[in-house]
């Protein structure tokens, strides 16, 4: 008997993904300032709590300014610049430190900033395989007035400008669940923006077949599936169930067992100390040679090349 599938798809999506979380920055800024975010293994995530910031991006001559109440996120590996200048030439970003290597500005009584910025960020060390991932814009920019008054996220955005501009105990692990919870409603709505271009995973999720079908998957990777099987269990035909697959999803059924499987095999063989039987078995596999077959073609190295990369890098400073 499968698992329930009373499971949110998202959250296991980000848990086989590894996604690491840390607030970058939560900054008052009086002065001239740019600062430097890289974000070759993390997406970026951004909102300002008071004043207005200039968003400058490597492919981008024209910043974009952000006021006030506005979040922006960037995806992973999308490097950009955050400044109270609104022009800036390339000496300037070249000499632009990272926001890593400067202390936070104390606040300054009786002086209003230029702009007040809570950044964090959600790391992704090794490349993530889900097509939720690939998905993702380059960059997404809610603007206050798209923020619905009283809605939940005006909620959150008030609780957290609130805390930015007056921290008290305990306001660092706040601030990081009030940044959580934000960055889980922005997801929210890139998925619904994105459900209308049809063959992506957000696409797919809004077809209740198709999305019952994901749940199953998710819930119970290590079932020795076939598309019969599966098809019974979403109560469609074999056929039927392929051509929705690949109408909103544009892949197969099978086939995206065998990402997510990787997926959470790699999640496995970093966090824990299995071996390669158990973790086969774990995802699916009753052949560990089938299951490092596998492996090596979707991710690109053999299982134990992974995990000891894996381990070898866990010690890196940038690594959450």
């Amino acid at each position: 008997m499968f698992r329930s599938i009373n499971m949110d798809i998202l959250d296991d999506i980000f848990k086989q993904a590894d996604l690491k979380r840390k607030i970058l920055n939560q900054r008052s800024i009086y002065e001239t300032l740019t600062l430097r975010f890289p974000c070759n293994r993390s997406i970026g995530f951004h909102v300002v709590t008071q004043g207005e910031t200039f968003l400058h991006l490597d492919n981008q001559k024209e910043p974009l300014q952000l006021k006030r109440g506005d979040i922006a996120l960037m995806a992973r590996g999308f490097n950009h610049y955050m400044s109270t200048e609104s022009k800036l030439s390339a000496r300037d970003l070249k000499a632009a430190p990272s926001v890593d290597a400067i202390e936070p500005i104390k606040p300054k009584k009786n002086v209003a900033p230029k702009t007040t910025l809570v950044s964090g960020a959600y790391q992704l060390w090794n490349d993530p395989l889900h097509p939720f991932f690939k998905e993702l814009p380059e960059i997404y920019v809610l603007r206050n007035e798209e923020i619905e008054s009283f809605g939940p996220i005006q909620a959150v955005l008030t609780m957290l400008s609130k805390e930015a501009a007056e921290p008290q105990m305990g306001s660092a692990i706040v601030i990081q669940n009030l940044m959580d919870i934000t960055f889980s409603f922005i997801i929210r709505k890139i998925v619904e923006n994105k459900s209308s271009k049809p063959k992506t995973w957000s696409h797919a999720v809004h077809n209740d077949s198709v999305k019952k079908a994901i749940e199953i998957l998710h819930a119970n990777v290590e079932r020795d599936w076939t598309l019969d099987d599966l098809a019974k269990e979403v109560g469609l035909s074999r056929a039927g169930l392929a051509q929705k697959f690949k109408k909103h999803l544009g892949d197969t059924p099978l086939h995206y067992l065998t990402v997510i499987r990787m997926q959470r095999a790699r999640a496995l063989l970093s966090a824990t100390n299995d071996n390669i039987e158990a973790i086969a078995e774990a995802v699916g596999y009753s052949d560990p040679f089938s299951f490092s077959k596998v492996f090596k073609r979707i991710t690109g190295m053999p299982p134990r090349e992974f995990r000891n990369k894996d381990q070898n890098e866990k010690n890196m400073a940038f690594r959450y």
